[in-house]
């Protein structure tokens, strides 16, 4: 549970800077309900509860998309700014990040047998795990490089 001050009007600035938000819903008397990536954003006057929901194959794709886009991203943009950085290191995690949406894409284009939302919800948490290891990586490499100047 997040506490924030009843004025701030959260839920519409969270969408504003996401992508993929299915709309805001207003709620009766005590606040708003909205959703974001695949989580429901209910507003009271002091706190903003957190709700997991289902998403659908189309959401779980494009954070696939997203989350690893940023990686290579932010990958690019260290490469960028430090000369110094080691090209072999970087095009090895460019590299396993492309593998790991390679896999992840596969995973959420097979058929799934049994039960989908347990499936997709251990899916969705490979994503980011995977990924935070990856950043962990990048991590070693910026510290390495920093050492090095």
């Amino acid at each position: 549970m997040i506490l924030v001050p009843p004025s701030q009007n959260l839920c519409p600035d969270l969408l504003n800077h996401s992508g993929s938000a299915s709309g805001i819903q207003k709620g009766t008397g005590s606040g708003m309900i909205c959703t974001l990536r695949g989580y429901l954003w209910k507003k009271t006057y002091l706190c903003i509860e957190l709700i997991q929901i289902d998403m659908n194959l189309r959401d779980i794709k494009k954070d696939i998309e997203y989350v690893l886009g940023a990686f290579i991203d932010d990958c690019g943009v260290f490469a960028t700014i430090n000369a110094k950085a080691s090209d072999e290191e970087l095009a090895g995690l460019f590299e396993e990040a492309a593998d790991l949406y390679n896999e992840l894409k596969d995973k959420a284009n097979a058929k799934v047998e049994g039960s989908k939302k347990a499936y997709f919800t251990a899916l969705r948490k490979e994503v980011l795990d995977k990924t935070d290891a990856l950043y962990e990586k990048l991590s070693e490499v910026v510290k390495k490089t920093k050492a090095e100047a």
